[in-house]
This record gives C-alpha cells, sequence and structure tokens, in this order.
C-alpha cells in the first residue's frame, strides 16, 4: 500500500512572523489586513503619515512598500528580517525618514523620499535624473540643459517613458514632463514639455500637444520650452495641489 505523503504545513501569516520577531525585540506593531489583501501573505502598518506595507510568500525574502499621500517612498525585497521590524517601529513611532536610512542602510528608499518628507522634493528629483547615466530613455545632456534654466528647474520634473496617449504619432522615446506639485494625483498638463527623439533630436510640445518645433541639441530645445512657458509656471507646490 501506497504511503500518504504527510500534508504540507500551513504557511505562517506575515503579520505572525513580523509579530513574533517584534516580541523578541521587546515591542508591539499596529498591524492590520488591508481590504482585499490575503491575511497570509500581506500586512500593513498604518500610521497618519502613510501606509508601511509588507507581503512575503516563502516567510523568508519580504517585500516591503511604504507609501504617503500621493508619492511611493520605499520598496524592494529584504531578508532582514530584524531590519525591518526595526524600521517598522521607527515609521510607527514618527522617527523620519533620514534617521530610518541612517540606522538601516540598506533600507530601500525612492530618491526623493527624504525630499517629500522635508520639503524639497522638487531638488531631490533633479538631482536623482542629474545622477543617472544614459540609457535608451535618459539623455543626461538634455536633463542637464534643462536643469540649467532656473524657470524650469522650480517646476517639478517627471520622465515618462510610455508616450502619452494625447500624442498617437510620437515619434519619442520618453517625454520630460514639468508639474507644479510633487505629488499625485498629477493636475492636467499645462506647461510645454520636450520628447527625446526616435531618431534623434528634440521635440518640444505645447500643453495641448501641439509641436512647438524640433530643435537638434538640448540647449535649443531648453531655450523653446523656456521661451514657450507662461509666465506663472512656478514654483512648484511641495505635496498635492492646495
Amino acid at each position: 500500500m501506497r504511503r500518504k505523503r504527510p500534508a504540507a504545513p500551513a504557511p505562517v501569516p506575515v503579520s505572525m512572523l513580523l509579530h513574533q520577531e517584534a516580541d523578541r525585540q521587546g515591542f508591539a506593531l499596529a498591524l492590520r489586513t488591508r481590504a482585499g489583501d490575503d491575511p497570509v501573505t500581506h500586512t500593513a502598518l498604518d500610521t497618519p503619515r502613510g501606509s508601511f506595507q509588507v507581503s512575503t510568500y516563502d516567510g523568508r525574502t519580504f517585500n516591503l512598500t511604504l507609501l504617503i499621500p500621493g508619492a511611493l517612498i520605499a520598496a524592494g525585497p529584504t531578508d532582514e528580517l530584524p531590519s525591518l521590524v526595526r524600521t517598522m517601529r521607527g515609521w510607527q513611532d514618527g522617527r523620519p525618514l533620514r534617521e530610518l536610512q541612517q540606522a538601516w542602510p540598506a533600507f530601500p528608499l525612492q530618491p526623493a523620499a527624504i525630499g517629500h518628507e522635508e520639503g524639497h522634493a522638487t531638488e531631490a528629483t533633479w538631482q536623482d535624473l542629474l545622477r543617472r547615466p544614459a540609457d535608451w530613455w535618459l539623455d543626461p545632456a538634455l536633463i542637464a540643459a534643462v536643469a540649467d534654466r532656473p524657470r524650469l528647474r522650480m517646476l517639478f520634473p517627471l520622465l515618462q517613458i510610455k508616450p502619452h496617449p494625447g500624442l498617437p504619432e510620437q515619434p519619442c522615446r520618453s517625454l520630460l514632463l514639468f508639474h507644479r506639485v510633487t505629488r499625485t494625483p498629477w493636475p492636467p498638463i499645462d506647461t510645454p514639455f520636450v520628447g527625446l527623439g526616435l531618431a534623434g533630436g528634440y521635440f518640444v510640445h505645447a500643453p495641448n500637444y501641439t509641436l512647438l518645433g524640433r530643435t537638434e541639441t538640448p540647449a535649443e530645445a531648453a531655450d523653446l520650452l523656456v521661451a514657450h512657458l507662461p509666465a506663472d509656471r512656478g514654483p512648484a507646490h511641495e505635496g498635492r495641489r492646495p
């Protein structure tokens, strides 16, 4: 007679794993299951600042997502359960992100995370774009030329890889948009923007998607943007639209 295989052990809920580690460290976490989430694999620590969400499918690698209203602050996997739980406690206690990152250097903060918390997300995002290497979607020369124009530097930059639906014939790899707020929901576009040409060059568009001109150099594109930028655009409001 063939023996029956023993049943696989039931998975341990992620909340239990986090509670056990918190108990070991001597504190408690106010975890809850969000509507629509699987209580075995997902849990969340919600505070007035935002939501610290954790999931796992094997009990060893934990995927964390930290959200504040209108912005993603941190995201990524970790197998450092003690550090993750200490960081969640710090978030629960209201400790600033800069302090949390100093305590856990591997904390996967987004480039502008601390800027969002400290009120300089626009400049933090520009600095991140200026540090990025060249790739198919990003031209460092264009970013540098645009960032060198003070009126454009005051606006929040958003690199959009997927062509905008308003430009069905868009021959661009990516678009560099400019917003007057630093968090979603993004208001309707009301500033000119520039596309990185699929076959070279730069395409500057009006907010209504009309092509204002094609330029050969980043400096010319930046000048054309400034020439068509309304006088009342900027600086960007830190946060959502008031």
